[in-house]
């Protein structure tokens, strides 16, 4: 009986290990989101598209062009640090800069904190969402970052 049960464990524990694994449309979608992050200001690099081009926020018609670019510079992390999977396609994730925690731009519920970049199953990239994304969530599929 023991043997038995040692043996349902280790097969349910290597089917979870599977599934938890990032498929090859997984990691294209982390780098349709790393190219979104990148192109619209959100890391330490400037925008590479004119602002016009930039997929707008919920507020950023609130505030001028200048304050925007601001606002979004060195806020992310560059390369993600994990997805989630959902019937749509993906919830990237993006650890939110120290630089962005310590100016007191935003106020963050929990430390470390991320964004959600939504890609959807054709790899098209939409706003970041305006939900706190938790680094540590345990259905978060992680990824290894390279500098």
């Amino acid at each position: 009986m023991r043997d038995l049960i040692v043996l349902v464990l280790v097969f349910v524990c290597s089917g979870c290990a599977a599934v938890r694994t990032p498929s090859t449309q997984d990691l294209r979608a982390v780098a349709a989101a790393e190219t979104f992050v990148l192109a619209n200001g959100y890391t330490a690099e400037p925008p590479s598209l004119p602002f016009e081009q930039l997929t707008p926020e919920l507020w950023d018609g609130l505030m001028s062009q200048s304050k925007v670019l601001t606002y979004r510079h060195n806020y992310l992390e560059s390369r993600a640090i994990g997805f989630v999977r959902n019937k749509d396609g993906w919830l990237v994730v993006f650890k939110v800069t120290e630089h962005a925690v310590s100016s007191g731009q935003d106020i963050f519920p929990f430390s470390p904190v991320g964004r959600y970049a939504p890609v959807t199953k054709q790899l098209q990239v939409g706003a970041l969402m305006h939900a706190w994304a938790d680094p540590n969530d345990p259905d978060m599929i992680r990824i290894a970052v390279s500098k």
